[in-house]
């Protein structure tokens, strides 16, 4: 899975809003989307812990 899903938060014509996946591997891709999703870092991006 691309971070550029959660990275643009929809405001570029690139950012993927859909996933396509068979449902006999529905489980499969919400778990690595769940896992892909724990490593983002939410808040105010123009917070000291931000890297800003």
């Amino acid at each position: 899975m691309s971070r550029r899903t959660a990275r643009h938060n929809g405001e570029a014509c690139i950012a993927h809003t859909r996933i396509l996946a068979p449902l006999s591997r529905y489980d499969e891709v919400v778990d690595a989307i769940a896992a892909r999703m724990q490593s983002v870092t939410v808040g105010d991006p123009s917070a000291a812990c931000m890297g800003a």
